[in-house]
């Protein structure tokens, strides 16, 4: 194991939507620390896994679609068999929206209710059992500074990030007399395919700020996942990845009526 990843050892760790982004960054950093990681994506990505497979262990690779609940107890079976338990469940696909009540329909709610939320709870409902049964572990479900601050024209997006952090809370709760740790990752912006899902459908305004958004992130996504590493080590409930959003999240529990104020101000121009 390299001198300078001494951040945990010899984990077994689950990532979902591993393929790309923080998914992809996260299982870079934990194969190159010597660790075994099962990469979960909807598709398989020749070049992601490569690029995991040269930092160290070849990860397993499982194709699956997280809100498929019979898919989730094929994987606790594979990862029984392969592995005798698992560590660290880090549940990180996700998808976007961008919309308003108006616009949204009933299957994009659906959909990204279906993969944002019950992905995760899909996910934890199959793999803590394993934890519990060995008294350890570590349920790490990435949620968003979305589910913090209800940004306008996001609606669907907002409500499911916050469903993860709700979830994660009573998680955190239920799990401790098994032993068993739960962190929720809040990250702001850093460059990454999540518009991907949403481009077709949101307005032209909204697609032109998230696109600014993440163009001029200072975070890359490998920084994003060595934060979130460093939380895990800390057994930190709330992370956040970016400079100045904890503070921005304390701003307002004190203050909640001065971010509506700029949420609607930010409504007004985005919807003009």
């Amino acid at each position: 194991m390299p001198q300078n990843e001494n951040i945990l050892v010899s984990k077994r760790i689950v990532i979902t939507g591993a393929c790309s982004g923080l998914g992809l960054a996260l299982s870079k950093a934990f194969t190159a620390s010597g660790h075994r990681v099962a990469m979960l994506d909807l598709k398989a990505n020749s070049e992601a896994i490569a690029e995991v497979t040269a930092k160290g262990n070849s990860p397993l690779f499982i194709e699956m679609d997280v809100s498929d609940s019979g898919a989730w107890s094929k994987l606790r079976d594979l990862i029984c068999e392969a592995w005798g338990g698992l560590d660290i469940l880090i549940n990180n696909a996700g998808i976007g929206d961008a919309g308003t009540i108006f616009t949204i329909n009933e299957s994009r709610w659906k959909r990204i209710l279906e993969i944002n939320i019950m992905g995760v709870v899909l996910g934890t409902a199959a793999m803590a059992p394993l934890m519990r049964d060995q008294k350890k572990g570590h349920v790490v479900n990435i949620a968003s500074m979305a589910g913090l601050f209800a940004m306008p024209t996001m609606m669907a997006y907002n409500v499911s990030k916050a469903g993860v952090v709700s979830f994660s809370e009573t998680l955190a709760s239920e799990l401790h007399p098994h032993g068993i740790q739960v962190s929720c990752v809040c990250p702001h912006f850093f460059k990454t395919n999540i518009g991907n899902s949403m481009a077709d459908h949101a307005s032209p305004k909204t697609v032109a700020f998230l696109k600014r958004q993440m163009d001029h992130a200072k975070v890359s996504a490998d920084e994003v996942a060595q934060t979130v590493i460093d939380g895990i080590k800390r057994k930190d409930f709330l992370i956040f990845t970016h400079p100045g959003t904890r503070r921005q999240w304390l701003f307002k529990r004190l203050f909640p009526g001065r971010v509506l104020s700029q949420a609607k101000a930010a409504a007004a121009k985005i919807l003009k």
